[in-house]
């Protein structure tokens, strides 16, 4: 599920502008490496200049995750 969850960041991301390639594909890292993943995946999209677009889309992706928790 965090898997998935970093993917819709990115792709997030991307939308927002935070200037990664189209379609990036998020790596394949170690369980260990996860949550900074994460934490690098939502910093970036905070700080994106489109991130006011899309932070709609974020509170329900947010929200469709802590219920799968």
């Amino acid at each position: 599920m965090l898997r998935e969850l970093l993917a819709a960041l990115a792709a997030l991301g991307e939308r927002a502008g935070t200037g990664q390639p189209p379609r990036i594909a998020v790596p394949a890292l170690g369980d260990h490496a996860l949550a900074d993943q994460l934490l690098v995946l939502g910093h970036e999209l905070a700080a994106a200049p489109g991130f006011p677009a899309v932070s709609a889309d974020l509170d329900r992706l947010v929200a469709a995750a802590r219920t799968r928790l």
